[in-house]
């Protein structure tokens, strides 16, 4: 049996009475309460009532949890999908996936420098070694189209503070393009959605020519 002392207060009234000054008690097997006027709440007991003491008051077991003796049901929280590094060839261009969402520059500058290095380091590695084993193109004149999915609907940082600057460096040190000289690559403006089950970036790449539909 536990017990739980609770902070009780002289009960003055004379008859029975609904309030609950004074009074503690316990909850049985079927989730109601008793109380009685010692200050315990006793689980898994019967309450020892001493003579000249009120009859007990039971609770429903919505009333016990609306008070904190008895907790409420934990809310089952959405897994997220695990999202790979990933790419695909299609005609005319390129699709890749990166399995997050990048920082904004404003939470990009409050990062110690070795910490923006090693993060440049490790982005601009994996997107090589993706390119290298999917066997991607190179593009000289290309159409760059970035999404971003997160994770939560928030209100954020305005789209220039998302600028796609280490990807776009990313995809030139991985050899997708050449250069991201803005008379090569026209970058289309970041494109923000919301997935709560699979945040994560997804780029493409494309010949640039005289349509630019985005192929997607």
């Amino acid at each position: 049996m536990f017990v739980f002392d609770t902070l009780a207060t002289k009960h003055t009234n004379t008859g029975h009475s609904d309030s609950l000054a004074g009074l503690s008690g316990g909850v049985d097997s079927r989730g109601n309460s008793e109380f009685n006027r010692r200050g315990h709440i006793l689980l898994g007991g019967p309450v020892d009532i001493q003579e000249g003491e009120d009859k007990m008051t039971r609770l429903s077991e919505k009333q016990a949890r609306a008070l904190g003796i008895i907790p409420g049901p934990k809310k089952k929280q959405k897994r997220r999908q695990s999202v790979q590094w990933d790419a695909k060839v299609f005609p005319g261009g390129v699709w890749l996936q990166v399995p997050f969402v990048p920082p904004s520059l404003n939470v990009w500058k409050n990062w110690h420098w070795g910490r923006q290095g090693r993060y440049k380091k490790d982005l601009y590695q994996a997107v090589k070694s993706l390119a290298m084993a999917m066997k991607l193109p190179k593009f000289g004149r290309a159409v760059v189209q970035i999404v971003y999915y997160h994770a939560t609907n928030r209100r954020r940082d305005p789209a220039d503070n998302w600028a796609p600057k280490f990807l776009m460096d990313a995809l030139v040190q991985g050899g997708i393009l050449e250069d991201d000289n803005g008379d090569l690559v026209d970058v289309q403006p970041v494109d923000m959605r919301v997935d709560t089950e699979r945040p994560r970036t997804e780029i493409f790449v494309w010949v640039l020519s005289k349509t630019t539909d985005i192929p997607y």
